[in-house]
């Protein structure tokens, strides 16, 4: 909850109760080597007066995924196989759920799991949340990439919520019973987050089956899809159209500026987003990743842009030159910067 205990503090009024049911689900808070899960409601990268149901997907810098509106909703359920995460650094997390409410409202009730990274080292930690309560940790339970993975969320008469994860592989499966003050079951949502943007940790590609709101297809309903980024070049990761009108896949782009994935010649990325680092070196060649924000030139040959405080792109690289740098040299074809050295070249003349 790092980056947001201020909210949780001031949303302190609409703490409510959380019991869990006896004999099928116990809960704990995780270990203190683990960071806490920090999820949020959404948080739309271009302010907007509204979201924009079934056009393009929106960009966010939490949530990527599909959220229905227009109805009360009282359940949401989805399934998905456990990614392997890959790690820069120790500020990336992937976190993969399902919820109620928090589109346009709130709160958010919620459950699922994260890819939690310790350095280069990816673990999984299971839970369930009450936004703006903390979350709850599951104990005894282990996770492993390439588990069949089910969730849902039901909203009960009573005004208390049921949040059931199950893990079919290793044959476990933690149900609660939660309430919270000031819920809306405006919104039902699948949704891969990002709980330290742009902090996306590598989780290849996750597929989203069976999602349902109320018992039907998500797609029944209004939706909105939603990817990670900043709405113009940045990219964190993409989402598809929904199939079959209850499912669809996320990839994994990259992470942004000053986290740096280092991966050779790994996801293709765009802006700096998986190069050699925020503040590193080139992407190597060959590699379809740009390179870090502040970083060296992309070598010959490699589809990288140039940093964007770095050197003009070298001769034979596809690369533009920097948006404050020189222009591009002979065989680039990249546009020339307005004034110093750098990457990507927005504006200025074209280089020779």
């Amino acid at each position: 909850m790092t980056k947001h205990w201020a909210a949780a503090v001031a949303a302190a009024a609409l703490l409510g109760a959380v019991a869990v049911i006896p004999g099928l689900a116990e809960a704990s808070n995780p270990t203190p080597a683990l960071p806490l899960h920090s999820g949020t409601p959404f948080l739309a990268a271009v302010p907007a007066s509204g979201h924009a149901p079934n056009a393009t997907a929106e960009a966010s810098q939490d949530w990527s995924g599909y959220a229905a509106t227009g109805a009360t909703f009282t359940s949401t359920a989805a399934n998905w196989v456990l990614p392997a995460g890959k790690c820069a650094n120790s500020k990336q997390t992937a976190s993969f759920w399902v919820g109620l409410d928090g589109f346009n409202t709130p709160t958010v009730e919620q459950t699922g799991m994260d890819i939690v990274c310790d350095g280069t080292k990816a673990s999984y930690q299971a839970w369930y949340e009450m936004y703006p309560r903390d979350s709850i940790y599951f104990s005894g339970v282990t996770m492993r990439a390439g588990d069949h993975i089910a969730a849902k969320v039901t909203s009960n008469s009573d005004g208390s919520y049921t949040l059931v994860l199950s893990d079919s592989t290793e044959g476990w499966r933690k149900t609660v019973r939660a309430s919270l003050p000031g819920t809306k079951n405006a919104n039902a949502e699948a949704i891969v987050e990002d709980l330290d943007y742009p902090n996306l940790a590598d989780f290849g590609s996750v597929f989203f089956s069976h999602v349902t709101a109320n018992g039907k297809p998500i797609g029944d309903f209004s939706t909105t899809g939603m990817y990670l980024g900043n709405g113009s070049s940045f990219r964190e990761d993409s989402v598809s159209a929904l199939t079959g009108g209850d499912a669809f896949s996320l990839t994994w782009l990259g992470s942004g500026p000053g986290t740096g994935s280092g991966t050779p010649g790994g996801h293709a990325a765009g802006s700096g987003a998986s190069g050699s680092g925020g503040s590193g070196a080139p992407a190597p060649s060959g590699s379809s990743a740009a390179a870090g924000f502040s970083g060296a030139p992309a070598p010959s040959g490699s589809s990288a842009a140039a940093g964007f405080s770095g050197a003009p792109a070298p001769p034979g690289s596809s690369a533009g030159a920097g948006s404050s740098g020189a222009p591009a040299p002979p065989g680039s074809s990249g546009a020339a910067g307005s004034a110093g050295p750098g990457g990507a070249g927005l504006s200025g003349s074209s280089g020779p």
